[in-house]
Protein backbone atom coordinates (compact mmCIF):
# COMPACT_ATOMS: atom_id res chain seq x y z
CA UNK A 1 0.00 0.00 0.00
CA UNK A 2 1.19 3.51 -1.13
CA UNK A 3 1.12 6.02 1.56
CA UNK A 4 2.41 9.90 1.62
CA UNK A 5 5.15 9.18 4.30
CA UNK A 6 6.88 5.98 2.05
CA UNK A 7 6.32 8.58 -1.13
CA UNK A 8 8.63 11.28 0.72
CA UNK A 9 11.10 8.55 2.34
CA UNK A 10 11.88 7.64 -1.34
CA UNK A 11 12.21 10.66 -2.63
CA UNK A 12 14.50 11.24 0.14
CA UNK A 13 16.64 8.28 -0.59
CA UNK A 14 16.70 9.25 -4.16
CA UNK A 15 18.09 12.29 -3.76
CA UNK A 16 20.51 11.34 -0.68
CA UNK A 17 21.82 8.14 -3.18
CA UNK A 18 22.64 11.32 -5.88
CA UNK A 19 23.90 13.95 -3.29
CA UNK A 20 26.57 11.08 -2.06
CA UNK A 21 27.13 9.74 -5.27
CA UNK A 22 27.40 12.39 -8.07
CA UNK A 23 29.47 10.48 -10.58
CA UNK A 24 26.46 8.54 -11.25
CA UNK A 25 24.67 11.43 -12.76
CA UNK A 26 27.27 11.41 -15.41
CA UNK A 27 27.18 8.45 -17.09
CA UNK A 28 24.76 7.59 -20.44
CA UNK A 29 22.58 4.68 -19.04
CA UNK A 30 21.43 3.24 -22.79
CA UNK A 31 19.11 1.15 -21.56
CA UNK A 32 17.00 4.27 -19.86
CA UNK A 33 17.76 6.83 -22.55
CA UNK A 34 16.61 4.05 -25.02
CA UNK A 35 13.37 3.21 -22.60
CA UNK A 36 12.73 7.28 -21.88
CA UNK A 37 12.95 8.27 -25.92
CA UNK A 38 10.51 6.00 -25.78
CA UNK A 39 8.01 6.69 -23.82
CA UNK A 40 8.12 10.44 -24.65
CA UNK A 41 7.05 9.54 -28.25
CA UNK A 42 4.35 7.12 -27.68
CA UNK A 43 2.95 10.80 -26.09
CA UNK A 44 2.92 11.87 -29.49
CA UNK A 45 6.71 13.73 -29.24
CA UNK A 46 7.82 12.32 -32.36
CA UNK A 47 10.28 15.25 -32.66
CA UNK A 48 11.26 15.56 -29.39
CA UNK A 49 15.12 16.18 -28.52
CA UNK A 50 16.46 12.50 -27.18
CA UNK A 51 17.08 11.95 -23.36
CA UNK A 52 20.33 13.32 -21.76
CA UNK A 53 22.82 11.05 -20.37
CA UNK A 54 22.53 13.28 -16.75
CA UNK A 55 18.51 13.20 -16.93
CA UNK A 56 18.40 9.26 -17.78
CA UNK A 57 20.78 8.67 -15.11
CA UNK A 58 19.01 10.69 -12.49
CA UNK A 59 15.63 8.03 -14.03
CA UNK A 60 18.05 5.18 -13.03
CA UNK A 61 17.97 6.20 -9.25
CA UNK A 62 14.32 7.07 -8.73
CA UNK A 63 13.84 3.36 -10.46
CA UNK A 64 16.08 2.05 -7.68
CA UNK A 65 14.09 3.69 -5.02
CA UNK A 66 10.78 2.39 -5.83
CA UNK A 67 9.39 4.72 -8.55
CA UNK A 68 8.10 3.80 -12.25
CA UNK A 69 7.42 5.17 -15.23
CA UNK A 70 4.60 6.27 -16.16
CA UNK A 71 2.98 7.42 -19.91
CA UNK A 72 3.08 11.26 -19.97
CA UNK A 73 0.27 12.89 -18.38
CA UNK A 74 -1.49 9.64 -17.70
CA UNK A 75 -2.57 8.69 -14.16
CA UNK A 76 -2.07 4.76 -13.99
CA UNK A 77 -4.55 2.63 -11.69
CA UNK A 78 -2.80 0.17 -10.39
CA UNK A 79 -1.12 1.90 -6.83
CA UNK A 80 2.49 3.00 -6.65
CA UNK A 81 4.95 5.31 -7.14
CA UNK A 82 5.38 7.46 -10.33
CA UNK A 83 7.62 9.89 -12.05
CA UNK A 84 6.10 11.63 -15.70
CA UNK A 85 9.36 12.24 -17.75
CA UNK A 86 9.23 15.85 -19.95
CA UNK A 87 5.50 16.07 -18.70
CA UNK A 88 4.55 19.41 -20.65
CA UNK A 89 7.37 18.27 -23.16
CA UNK A 90 11.43 18.23 -24.23
CA UNK A 91 11.38 22.29 -24.45
CA UNK A 92 9.35 22.74 -21.43
CA UNK A 93 9.90 22.26 -17.78
CA UNK A 94 10.10 20.44 -15.21
CA UNK A 95 12.16 17.17 -16.70
CA UNK A 96 10.04 15.31 -13.81
CA UNK A 97 7.08 15.12 -11.76
CA UNK A 98 7.12 12.59 -9.14
CA UNK A 99 3.93 11.07 -7.76
CA UNK A 100 1.70 8.84 -5.63
CA UNK A 101 -1.27 6.65 -6.58
CA UNK A 102 -3.48 5.24 -4.55
CA UNK A 103 -6.80 3.00 -5.84
CA UNK A 104 -6.44 4.99 -9.44
CA UNK A 105 -6.36 8.81 -7.56
CA UNK A 106 -2.97 10.80 -7.88
CA UNK A 107 -2.88 12.11 -4.40
CA UNK A 108 0.44 14.36 -4.38
CA UNK A 109 3.48 15.36 -6.86
CA UNK A 110 6.98 17.03 -6.26
CA UNK A 111 8.58 18.50 -9.13
CA UNK A 112 11.99 18.20 -10.44
CA UNK A 113 14.35 19.81 -12.44
CA UNK A 114 17.47 18.83 -13.80
CA UNK A 115 20.70 20.93 -14.89
CA UNK A 116 24.27 19.55 -16.03
CA UNK A 117 27.40 21.43 -16.38
CA UNK A 118 30.72 20.06 -17.86
CA UNK A 119 32.70 22.50 -15.65
CA UNK A 120 31.27 25.29 -13.22
CA UNK A 121 28.53 26.54 -15.10
CA UNK A 122 24.94 25.64 -16.02
CA UNK A 123 23.21 26.59 -19.40
CA UNK A 124 19.88 28.50 -18.47
CA UNK A 125 18.68 29.89 -21.75
CA UNK A 126 15.37 30.96 -20.99
CA UNK A 127 14.69 29.72 -18.20
CA UNK A 128 14.98 30.19 -14.41
CA UNK A 129 14.60 28.98 -10.93
CA UNK A 130 10.97 28.12 -9.55
CA UNK A 131 10.19 28.28 -6.10
CA UNK A 132 9.03 25.10 -5.08
CA UNK A 133 10.56 23.37 -7.80
CA UNK A 134 13.60 20.89 -6.75
CA UNK A 135 17.02 21.34 -8.68
CA UNK A 136 19.24 18.41 -9.08
CA UNK A 137 22.64 19.90 -10.25
CA UNK A 138 25.25 17.88 -11.76
CA UNK A 139 28.99 20.01 -12.67
CA UNK A 140 32.42 19.25 -11.21
CA UNK A 141 33.94 21.89 -9.16
CA UNK A 142 37.40 22.20 -8.78
CA UNK A 143 38.87 20.82 -5.10
CA UNK A 144 42.76 21.95 -4.97
CA UNK A 145 44.79 22.69 -7.56
CA UNK A 146 46.85 19.18 -7.28
CA UNK A 147 43.80 17.50 -7.05
CA UNK A 148 42.10 19.30 -10.08
CA UNK A 149 38.41 18.93 -10.19
CA UNK A 150 35.73 16.39 -9.00
CA UNK A 151 31.97 15.62 -9.62
CA UNK A 152 29.74 17.48 -7.92
CA UNK A 153 26.13 17.84 -7.32
CA UNK A 154 23.80 20.53 -5.53
CA UNK A 155 20.11 19.48 -4.77
CA UNK A 156 18.15 22.74 -3.39
CA UNK A 157 15.07 24.08 -3.74
CA UNK A 158 14.98 26.93 -6.21
CA UNK A 159 13.75 29.52 -3.57
CA UNK A 160 17.14 28.56 -1.88
CA UNK A 161 19.76 28.71 -4.79
CA UNK A 162 19.40 31.85 -6.20
CA UNK A 163 20.14 35.67 -4.31
CA UNK A 164 16.82 38.27 -4.27
CA UNK A 165 19.22 40.71 -6.65
CA UNK A 166 19.44 38.30 -9.65
CA UNK A 167 15.57 37.17 -9.45
CA UNK A 168 14.75 40.56 -9.94
CA UNK A 169 17.46 41.30 -12.52
CA UNK A 170 15.71 38.53 -14.29
CA UNK A 171 12.59 39.28 -14.18
CA UNK A 172 13.07 42.45 -15.49
CA UNK A 173 15.26 41.13 -18.61
CA UNK A 174 12.11 38.73 -19.07
CA UNK A 175 9.66 41.48 -19.03
CA UNK A 176 11.65 43.00 -21.68
CA UNK A 177 12.10 39.66 -23.90
CA UNK A 178 8.69 39.16 -23.63
CA UNK A 179 7.52 42.62 -24.82
CA UNK A 180 10.09 42.75 -28.05
CA UNK A 181 8.65 39.11 -29.19
CA UNK A 182 5.11 40.74 -28.46
CA UNK A 183 5.66 43.77 -31.00
CA UNK A 184 8.00 41.68 -34.11
CA UNK A 185 5.26 41.26 -35.96
CA UNK A 186 5.32 45.26 -36.17
CA UNK A 187 9.13 45.04 -37.42
CA UNK A 188 8.99 44.91 -41.31
CA UNK A 189 11.08 42.32 -42.13
CA UNK A 190 11.56 40.51 -46.02
CA UNK A 191 12.72 37.56 -45.30
CA UNK A 192 14.06 37.36 -41.40
CA UNK A 193 12.31 35.32 -39.18
CA UNK A 194 12.59 37.04 -35.62
CA UNK A 195 12.83 35.70 -32.14
CA UNK A 196 13.78 37.10 -29.03
CA UNK A 197 15.59 34.29 -26.91
CA UNK A 198 18.08 34.29 -23.89
CA UNK A 199 21.38 32.09 -23.74
CA UNK A 200 22.07 33.03 -20.31
CA UNK A 201 23.94 30.89 -17.71
CA UNK A 202 24.43 30.45 -14.49
CA UNK A 203 27.93 30.04 -12.36
CA UNK A 204 28.12 27.22 -10.03
CA UNK A 205 31.07 29.29 -8.12
CA UNK A 206 28.98 30.21 -5.19
CA UNK A 207 27.92 25.82 -4.76
CA UNK A 208 30.76 25.27 -2.44
CA UNK A 209 30.71 22.46 0.15
CA UNK A 210 28.73 24.59 2.94
CA UNK A 211 26.14 25.98 0.60
CA UNK A 212 25.51 22.29 -0.86
CA UNK A 213 25.43 20.86 2.43
CA UNK A 214 22.88 23.77 3.47
CA UNK A 215 20.56 23.50 0.40
CA UNK A 216 20.20 20.19 0.51
CA UNK A 217 19.13 20.00 4.20
CA UNK A 218 16.44 23.01 3.65
CA UNK A 219 15.40 20.27 1.05
CA UNK A 220 14.82 17.53 3.45
CA UNK A 221 13.29 19.74 5.68
CA UNK A 222 10.77 21.25 3.08
CA UNK A 223 9.99 17.43 1.75
CA UNK A 224 9.80 16.78 5.31
CA UNK A 225 6.87 18.96 5.88
CA UNK A 226 5.06 17.99 2.42
CA UNK A 227 4.35 14.49 4.55
CA UNK A 228 2.35 16.52 7.28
Amino acid sequence: MTSMKGFILSISRALTYMRENPIDLTGKPKDMIIKLDANVKSAGQGTANKACGHEASIAVVWEANGFSLAPRKIVPTKCGYYYWYQPNGSQKKPDFILFWVLNGVKKSEIIIDAKHGSKDQIVLNDGWFDNDTIYIISFTATVTRKAGRQSSCLIGMGRDIVTESDSKIMAHIISIKNELNKNKKSMLTSFLKICFRFANKYSCKQFTPEFREDRFQKTLSWLGRSDK
